[in-house]
């Protein structure tokens, strides 16, 4: 009988995708800042024929004409490219911004002329609320990122500055007599003014590009909404999420798509390693596995799955906030990782990658020290169906401190008997709160790993280790897999023979996690 391969496939949406929208939304809000400023351009020379003050109207048609033909265009043209868009963008903004300068240098010589005072004051204020107006306009409706934002509108803060210096320093007429209008601590104060404005608008578009970002994100992850990062790594972030219909809490695991082109040459590489990691630990059903609710790709490239949110520590964190382990607990909690092992094992899979932070004891249901399996990031299928190793090319397969040596001498003969070790490095370091190898970098480590006989755990700790549980452990780490246990099966039963001297029971570990207050907080 044929076995049926479980496959994920991503499903295309017909909603426009995030990179779709962008500009969309950008040719959307350009309209109407191009509408906007183009009445403001065809009232600009009415009004100057009739106060007769024609000083600025051929600029003033220039902008009329510019302001027409970009509103025209974007109104002709259903959907412009990204690109087209940026140098719509310099027209429907560059102009008034040129406008303004134009005039802000024409007013200002003209009071200076006139040695109006109150005329000059009028203009240095009036010229500063329509510099910070036009930052705060750009921010508020060009979608962008914040670093975008920031090259756009730091420009138009300095705009002015280094006109007035210019003037201060061509025409000595305009220096004194704004030094008789402005004193040192008005000047600065408009100096505030304009990066005030700009710091605002640089942060309403971070704010407004996260928000749109996150909104998008929500409608392509189906019903699930990202709550606050958990946690992040080499392959990306964990996010606790809510799917908003069934209330049911998740974990995501996601990689930006910034990420993905720094962690691979080729994107798609990874994607294959990504989507490899979903399809296999959806293959499997053990309890002490983490489960696989969903998966994809975003728009943008960022690659998410959506799992079991799980309400505990790491083995990792175990260790280092409340110290070694008795060798009950050990025990107690491998033999659960085991279950999960031997039931990948049995479909031909290889974690590669066994590590405290990849397991967790959790309070599960009424369970305390319930035992899961995580991250199947680079896991290798070794049946002989398969098509060879699930991993991708360029990217580490497994840590150095609990790598097997057959893994770190980059052996094509990997198979169970690798994780095996790992779990021995792990049981090495609950019962002893050290790592079997140091040294000062993964090469050095991954060479101990190789060359090196380990220390017995008996040697490395206070706690009692019952000599049959040091026996087995220093079989996991055996350098030849031939010379460690069997199977992951066969590792439980040992180490269920190994009888501690204190064993390790569910209401033990009830009362462990009562008592140091961990089961108020799940």
């Amino acid at each position: 009988m044929m076995k049926r391969k479980t496959r994920i496939e991503i499903v295309q949406s017909s909603r426009p995708t995030f990179s779709q929208q962008i500009p969309l939304l950008g040719q959307t809000r350009l309209k109407a800042v191009a509408l906007l400023l183009a009445v403001y351009a065809a009232v600009m020379p009415v009004r100057s024929v009739l106060i007769r003050d024609t000083s600025l109207l051929i600029s003033e048609l220039v902008c009329l004409a510019l302001a027409c033909s970009v509103t025209g265009l974007l109104f002709w043209k259903s959907r412009l490219r990204l690109s087209t868009l940026r140098w719509l963008e310099l027209l429907v903004f560059g102009p008034p911004v040129a406008f303004v300068s134009v005039r802000y240098v024409v007013t200002v010589l003209e009071a200076v002329t006139r040695q109006d005072e109150l005329m000059l004051s009028a203009i240095v204020n009036r010229s500063l609320f329509l510099y910070v107006l036009v930052m705060l306009v750009y921010a508020t409706f060009i979608p962008n990122s914040p670093g975008r934002t920031a090259a756009v509108v730091i420009p138009i803060a300095i705009i002015p500055v280094a006109l007035t210096v210019a003037l201060r320093y061509r025409f000595p007429t305009v220096d004194d007599m704004l030094s008789r209008v402005t004193d040192i601590e008005t000047s600065s104060f408009s100096v505030v003014i304009l990066f005030a404005g700009a710091t605002i608008s640089i942060f309403g578009s971070h704010v407004i590009h996260t928000y749109r970002t996150r909104a998008v994100e929500a409608e392509e992850m189906g019903q699930y909404r990202l709550i606050e990062k958990i946690a992040s790594g080499g392959m990306g972030e964990v996010w606790k999420a809510r799917h908003s219909l069934l209330a049911r809490p998740a974990a995501i695991k996601l990689i930006r798509s910034g990420a993905v082109g720094q962690m691979a040459t080729d994107p798609q590489t990874l994607f294959t390693r990504f989507e490899l990691e979903a399809q296999a630990t959806a293959e499997l059903s053990s309890p002490h596995t983490v489960s696989v609710y969903d998966f994809g790709m975003l728009s943008d490239g960022s690659l998410y799955y959506v799992m079991q949110l799980l309400e505990g520590l790491s083995f990792e964190t175990l260790v280092r906030r409340y110290g070694p382990l008795p060798a009950g607990r050990v025990v107690y909690l491998l033999s659960q990782a085991c279950d999960s092992l031997a039931e990948a094992h049995a479909k031909g899979l290889v974690h590669r990658d066994i590590k405290p932070s990849n397991l967790m004891a959790c309070h599960y249901g009424l369970e305390s020290d319930f035992v899961k399996v995580l991250d199947f990031g680079v896991v290798k299928r070794i049946s002989a169906a398969s098509d060879g190793g699930l991993t991708v090319p360029g990217i580490t397969t497994g840590t150095p401190a609990y790598m097997a040596p057959e893994i770190g001498l980059g052996s094509s003969m990997i198979d169970h008997r690798a994780d095996l070790y790992s779990l021995g490095c792990v049981a090495y370091f609950l019962l002893t709160g050290a790592l079997v190898f140091s040294a000062e970098n993964g090469m050095g480590m991954i060479a101990q790993h190789i060359t090196c006989p380990p220390d017995r755990p008996s040697r490395r700790t206070e706690l009692e280790v019952p000599p049959a549980l040091d026996d087995l452990i220093i079989s996991c780490l055996k350098k030849k897999p031939e010379e460690r246990p069997a199977s992951a099966l066969e590792l439980k039963a040992s180490l269920e023979a190994c009888s501690p001297p204190k064993i390790w029971s569910p209401a033990k570990a009830t009362e462990w996690w009562r008592l140091h207050g961990l089961l108020s907080r799940v």
